[in-house]
């Protein structure tokens, strides 16, 4: 997610979890020291993969 970035890492996911913003720490997920209270986050991810010798497309 995020070209690669750990989530851990992305300043505002630890924010939300209660961690220090520029901490590398992992965050447990699944058991948080703190509940996630979400103001308006929102978090979305599209992963692909395309096999560039597949492309529909002709040049």
């Amino acid at each position: 997610i995020a070209m690669g970035i750990c989530l851990h890492r992305i300043k505002d996911i630890r924010l939300l979890y209660g961690e220090e913003p520029y901490g590398i720490s992992p965050i447990n997920f699944d058991e948080p020291r703190e509940t996630p209270k979400p103001h308006g986050h929102a978090i979305a991810a599209r992963i692909t993969s395309e096999n560039p010798d597949e492309a529909s497309f002709q040049f």
